[in-house]
């Protein structure tokens, strides 16, 4: 039974920390080598990690001072010890087979990584986001295209299993969107298979005060600079994500113009930007068919008026 390391960075989660650890200390599978990272934390994280782990030998607590949760995995990757290395965020928590199950799948499959389904909760609302069906395995290339052409959410750092040695490259300094940057410079470099593990294993909670449900101007600069990155991976030698990663790009120009709704000097030189990438991509996204309606029909709209795709957002969104 190999070692795996699950890495946990926290920042202020003394609401939701006692949940995540309960989740990852019961389960099924038990050579873990558990890394908690607190990283600023200004509550009571700490002593709670500590808590845990004066009961539980398998955890080892950090404290560091980046204040950004993409630095803190990166710490925790670099200080594990095991020989495959999973990511929960603080506020989530995990199906008791979950390690389990990505393993077995992993091994079975003869693969470097391996995923699951999960299940996002929001104010009580629960949406089931399933992948592929019943099968075994999935090619990185076809996961990460269909990531960016946003037909599923396979670009999340959390609910897979890594092999050590498939970590080429750690996550980037960005606040928004870095674990699709973290997935595709990992998983796109050559095309490799990932084991499925046809669950729902991991449970992805939407909380109000996180980073991502925030959207701050800073913020959302980071998802067009992902975007940047990944549209320049493409560029450098890896033609077949060209087009994916130009949809990507634009879904998130539209995405961060669209939320950087203030009137501050800094949302307007946002949307700015984004307006520039809006307009510089548009045409190439709208005549390739395998673009989603949802995008074309932004990117129509857009010709006539943002503020009506604007409006649009909104009432779908209500």
């Amino acid at each position: 039974m190999d070692l795996v390391s699950i890495i946990i960075p926290i920042h202020n989660e003394e609401k939701h920390i006692k949940r995540c650890l309960n989740s990852v200390i019961n389960q099924s599978y038990v050579n873990l080598d558990i890394l908690l990272i607190i990283d600023k934390s200004e509550d009571l994280s700490l002593e709670i990690c500590n808590e845990y782990k004066a009961k539980d030998s398998r955890i080892r607590v950090y404290s560091v001072d980046h204040g950004v949760s993409a630095l803190a995995r990166n710490y925790g990757i670099e200080n594990s010890k095991g020989l495959y290395i999973t990511f929960i965020d603080a506020d989530d928590y995990v199906d008791k087979d979950y390690i389990k199950e990505l393993y077995d799948a992993l091994i079975q499959n003869n693969c470097l990584v391996s995923m699951c389904d999960y299940i996002q909760i929001e104010d009580k609302k629960v949406i089931d986001k399933s992948h592929y069906g019943n099968k075994k395995t999935i090619s990185s290339q076809r996961l990460m295209t269909d990531t960016m052409y946003n037909k599923v959410v396979g670009g999340l750092g959390c609910g897979k299993l890594w092999h050590k040695d498939l970590i080429k490259c750690h996550f980037r300094k960005y606040r928004y969107c870095e674990d699709v940057c973290f997935c595709v410079e990992n998983l796109c470099e050559k095309d490799v298979s990932i084991a499925y593990a046809q669950k729902i294993l991991y449970y992805y909670i939407v909380n109000k005060n996180s980073v991502t449900s925030r959207k701050e101007v800073k913020d959302l600069n980071d998802t067009l600079n992902v975007a940047e990155c990944i549209l320049q991976f493409a560029k450098d030698g890896h033609d077949e994500y060209r087009d994916p990663a130009r949809a990507l790009c634009l879904n998130y120009a539209f995405f961060a113009y669209l939320n950087a709704n203030k009137s501050d000097d800094d949302s307007v030189r946002l949307r700015k930007r984004c307006l520039n990438w809006i307009k510089k991509l548009r045409a190439s996204v709208l005549f390739n068919p395998k673009s989603s309606l949802k995008t074309k029909v932004a990117c129509l709209i857009s010709f006539i008026s943002m503020k009506i795709v604007s409006v649009v957002y909104y009432i779908i969104k209500k």
